[in-house]
This record gives C-alpha cells, structure tokens and sequence, in this order.
C-alpha cells in the first residue's frame, strides 16, 4: 500500500512540475522579417544612407561597385571569397571585421560561399541563384548590406551577436573563385 502511495505522489509531482514548464515561443520567421523591416527603415532614415535599396527578402544594400569580371557562382559549395569587411549592429557597434583581407573557401571553410551568412551568399551571388545582382558581386565589388536576423543568425546568439540581431555589413570583393 505505501508503495502504491509513493507512486501516485511522484506521479503528481511529475504532472504538476511537467504542466508548470513555460513552453518556449514558435520562431516565426515573417512576424520577425515585418517586425524588422519597420526598424531597418528608421535606421536608414536616422542614419541618411543613400541610395538603398530593398530586396524582396528584406536585406536592404547599397551597391558602391559591382566590380569587375565574369565569375558565374554556378556552385558556392566550391566558390572561395577574399574579402575586406566590417559588421556593426544598428548602434553603431562593431562586432568583426577584416582590414587585410580574409578568405572563405575551401580548404579552410570545405563548403565555400555556403559556409556564411545567408545576407552575404545573397550579396554575393547572381540573381539565378538567389542573389541580390544580376551577375553577382565580382571582384572588386563594394557592397553594404543591412539584414534582417533571419538572413543573419536568426534565434541563435552567435559569440558577440545576440540572437535576432539586425546587422549592417560592408563587404569588399577581393577575389573570387572556383576551388
């Protein structure tokens, strides 16, 4: 009979302590892009930036350069990128950044262009793959980027970046190729 007792306690306890447990919010990725776009707009607004414009996946750019060359991105799993680059958030903060030049690309980042953010593969890429340009940043290539977090890291806190972060890049093209 004790034993039937005890069971019937920790059962309670369980279900009690189990019903209390706060279930954590669905990550909705459209409330969180509309939600953002309106505080992209007053920080392109409050910081005059000239000449944005606006892609359909919310990531607003500024185009200094497209640079110059043929290189066609038909695969970004082998597309390695040098670049020069800073990325702040909205206060002005930077959080990394590159003054000598770094390289994404095999062998160091196996899976090339794949390997970063999904606001720089849509910087960098052609329109045919998703990209923001006709023919893709080519080598050379000035490009400022403002994301929305989703095209960024999204949920997830990431080193230095808090989770839905909306980042400002700019990004310099200094080589791109196949390896």
């Amino acid at each position: 009979m004790k034993s039937i007792k005890l069971f019937l306690i920790l059962f309670i306890a369980t279900t009690v302590i189990v019903s209390c447990k706060k279930e954590e919010p669905e990550y909705d990725v459209d409330k969180q892009l509309a939600a953002e776009e309106i505080t992209i707009k007053n920080y392109v607004t409050a910081n005059n930036i000239p000449a944005l414009r606006h892609d359909k996946s919310g990531i607003y750019y500024v185009l200094t350069s497209p640079g110059t060359g043929v290189y066609t991105y038909s695969n970004l799993s082998t597309t390695a990128v040098t670049v020069k680059y800073s990325g702040k958030f909205l206060s002005g903060v930077q959080f990394d950044g590159n003054t000598e030049g770094i390289t994404f690309g095999p062998p160091q980042f196996p899976n090339g262009l794949n390997n970063l953010i999904n606001a720089w593969k849509i910087a960098m890429a052609p329109k045919s793959v998703g990209g923001i340009l006709e023919a893709g940043l080519q080598k050379g290539g000035r490009i400022r980027i403002i994301t929305p977090s989703p095209y960024a890291y999204g949920p997830n806190a990431n080193g230095k970046i808090p989770a839905n972060s909306i980042l400002d890049f700019d990004i310099e093209l200094i080589d791109v190729k196949n390896n």
